[in-house]
């Protein structure tokens, strides 16, 4: 549990007195790391994002991305064994980070709140209000 917080640390600030790289690796492989049902937590948090967390979620009707992790090779490839990423949901305007990158080597639609646009002003999707019902794909 420590080398995975050290590789979710968006800072660089946990490290050891002496690495173990095949435990690191083993860690590293943890990530997008199961929470419950269809729900992970992504790890690799950025300072793009002052560390917040990001999460995967599996869905039939297309993955969603909440919140952006780091952009690294190790995620791309885990998502795209998972059959990629389809919405990308940020729910701050602190919360980017890598968005833009995952959009657009998914193809994906980035959904924020107007309030937040600045943010990602080029957001396929911006919703207005607090109904969950203003969302549309079309």
């Amino acid at each position: 549990e420590a080398y995975r917080a050290l590789l979710a640390c968006p800072t660089g600030s946990i490290g050891t007195e002496q690495g173990d790289n095949a435990v690191l690796q083993a860690a590293k492989t943890d990530f997008p790391l199961l929470v419950e049902a269809d729900v992970y937590y992504c790890g690799f948090n950025s300072d793009k994002s002052f560390g917040a967390n990001s999460f995967f979620v599996r869905h039939p009707e297309g993955n969603w991305l909440i919140d952006s992790p780091r952009y690294l090779k190790h995620l791309v490839e885990a998502f795209d064994r998972v059959g990629g990423i389809a919405h990308i949901f940020l729910t701050h305007e602190d919360d980017v980070a890598d968005a833009a990158r995952y959009a657009q080597r998914f193809g994906a639609k980035r959904i924020i709140h107007r309030a937040d646009a600045h943010a990602m002003p080029d957001a396929e999707v911006i919703i207005a209000g607090l109904d969950s019902r203003s969302y549309s794909d079309e």
